[in-house]
């Protein structure tokens, strides 16, 4: 009787470390190493895994992605700001417009536009990583020192343009 005792403590034993290893699989995770959420210490997939979707997450970025779980390094935070003529009501002659923001001198405009244009033309002046917000604007002709503005303008958008006239 005890040896049937021993023979069957020992079955239970047997069976009870065998279910509990079973049941012991180890951390669970995102087995996928093209999966956002990879995880290598997971032992197992758990059905966790998510697509990569790349873009830009920076949620201060004028292109963000809410959609995207990967940045892709596209992130845009500052403004390139052009800023032009068509037909001013002031001639001022050979020496252009000179334009000023935020109290500095940013340069001058030689050439008219008939319509907007793109950001960057010649002939304009471009601002590059201009920070977004309220900014001061004015505009004075070289040889009459005529101005125009001060003007407030709140600089948004990959693209600002300001049109001297």
């Amino acid at each position: 009787m005890i040896r049937f005792f021993k023979i069957s403590v020992t079955i239970v034993i047997l069976l009870l470390s065998v279910f509990i290893s079973g049941c012991n699989k180890g951390k669970g995770g995102c087995t996928d190493p093209h999966a956002s959420n990879y995880d290598e210490d997971a032992s197992y997939d758990d059905g966790t895994c998510m697509e990569k979707i790349h873009g830009c997450t920076d949620p201060n970025s004028y292109n963000y992605n809410p959609s995207a779980n990967t940045d892709d390094g596209s992130c845009i935070t500052t403004s390139q700001v052009t800023i032009w003529t068509g037909s001013p009501t002031v001639s001022c002659a050979a020496g252009g417009i000179y334009v000023y923001v935020d109290d500095n001198y940013a340069g001058y405009i030689n050439s008219s536009f008939s319509s907007p244009p793109s950001c960057g033309a010649s002939g304009s002046v471009t601002l590059n990583n201009v920070q977004p917000g309220t900014h001061k604007f004015y505009a004075r002709c070289y040889n009459n020192g005529y101005a125009w503005g001060p003007h407030y303008f709140n600089v948004t958008g990959l693209c600002y343009k300001w049109k001297v006239y």
